[in-house]
């Protein structure tokens, strides 16, 4: 069996970033050179981000999410 490179990221989001700016993050993480494979599925995981509102009178309102970082 050959042995093959195993490359892990770990992002740990200390407090809750609800102003950060997706492109600032992105900017971030290339200017510390992270492989653009990982850049890739980070900005992923905020693509067609949506939340809904709920109140017991109505229908859910869903609505995208376009800043801030998943907390």
């Amino acid at each position: 069996m050959d042995k093959k490179d195993l490359d892990l990221i770990f992002i740990y989001f200390e407090k809750t970033y609800d102003g950060l700016s997706r492109e600032i993050m992105g900017q971030a993480l290339e200017n510390k050179r992270v492989r653009i494979d990982y850049i890739r599925v980070v900005k992923n995981m905020y693509n067609g981000a949506s939340t809904n509102e709920r109140t017991h009178d109505a229908a859910p309102n869903d609505f995208l999410i376009t800043i801030g970082l998943h907390q």
